[in-house]
């Protein structure tokens, strides 16, 4: 929070101080000490900003862009709005029934309702992102075994070029399970960076939330995607230790 919170009730002097939500703020552009007139029922009611303070909207509490210092308003038509909590539907609407009965004129919101909905959109969220995500997991496999075949004539050459200076098969694997290890950690470090880079910019552009990656998933992520990757590259290199090098070796010279 920017600012100082008053220290009581206002009784009149000076000017009585408000406390505006950040983002609020930032959209008016003002600061602890600027000063805001409000036109309240056809009265001015001059204010000078107090305090700026951050509020987490996901979370269902009783909250509000301004808050004025008490002692303003109380002479003005207001609104009350209660939280009541119950456990179980059946509570809930038991308590709604005897709210109307006894209050005809107080509306009632179940809020249990609205978080449920809004779970479960965010399940559906959810859901669909992870189907991208495994989608994009697969598209990438895809693209590098592509590249593995383009290039398999290339890595064919150079293992029978090897053998043919004197290299054994088990000198051949360790060449190609190294470069696999090393395509693997490649794109593991450039795709969860990217990942996390994006994510970041998601968070704090599109969705406006604090972004809380996990140390452990992230590290999760990368040595799945490593190891996925030097797998694949080692099950598209595998057929090239059988091949003997005069064949392709003749093949490269026509």
């Amino acid at each position: 929070m920017a600012g100082g919170w008053w220290s009581g009730p206002w009784r009149g002097g000076g000017l009585p101080g408000i406390s505006v939500e950040r983002d609020l703020a930032e959209d008016l552009g003002v600061g602890p000490g600027d000063r805001i007139t409000w036109d309240v029922e056809g009265r001015r009611v001059e204010t000078v900003v107090a305090n700026l303070r951050t509020v987490d909207w996901a979370r269902f509490r009783p909250n509000f862009f301004v808050v004025f210092q008490p002692g303003v308003l109380e002479d003005d038509p207001r609104s009350v709005l209660m939280l009541a909590r119950a456990t179980g539907r059946r509570d809930r609407a038991r308590l709604q029934g005897r709210i109307v009965d006894a209050f005809a004129n107080v509306s009632v919101l179940d809020l249990a309702r609205v978080q449920e909905t809004l779970d479960g959109l965010l399940a559906t969220v959810r859901r669909t992102v992870r189907f991208l995500a495994l989608f994009s997991v697969v598209a990438g496999l895809l693209v590098l075994l592509g590249s593995l075949t383009a290039t398999r004539l290339q890595r064919l050459q150079e293992a029978a070029l090897l053998r043919t200076l004197g290299a054994r098969n088990r000198q051949l694997a360790a060449v190609l399970a190294s470069e696999a290890v090393a395509l693997g950690t490649i794109a593991g470090t450039v795709g969860v960076g990217l990942g996390i880079v994006a994510g970041a910019l998601l968070a704090r552009f599109v969705f406006e939330v604090p972004f809380r990656p996990s140390p452990g998933g992230i590290a999760g992520l990368w040595a799945g995607v490593t190891v996925l990757t030097a797998a694949v590259g080692l099950m598209g290199s595998r057929s090239i230790l059988g091949r003997p090098p005069l064949p392709v070796l003749r093949r490269a010279a026509e």
